[in-house]
């Protein structure tokens, strides 16, 4: 998917507003599944993320290289 996404630093704002728009107001209390969930991150969310990294122009925070423990740490706080 991102191989096939445009180099542009900013998604459109049409793009963004449908991100918005997609953005469920209240979940089942099971949850979407990881299926559901998964799609529905790549089919409507993602279009309204900033570009890829590929752009010439790309602006985010350079964060630096990840320790072991610290990507264990954040595995276990994501997981509880």
């Amino acid at each position: 998917m991102v191989e096939s996404t445009p180099s542009v630093t900013f998604p459109s704002h049409p793009d963004i507003q449908n991100a918005i728009t997609a953005l469920p107001q209240t979940l089942p209390k099971d949850g979407l599944g990881n299926a559901k969930t998964e799609a529905h991150l790549l089919s409507y969310l993602a279009l309204g993320f900033n570009g890829p990294k590929t752009s010439a122009n790309y602006y985010n925070f350079v964060t630096g290289d990840v320790r072991p423990i610290a990507e264990a740490a954040d595995n276990i706080f994501t997981a509880f």
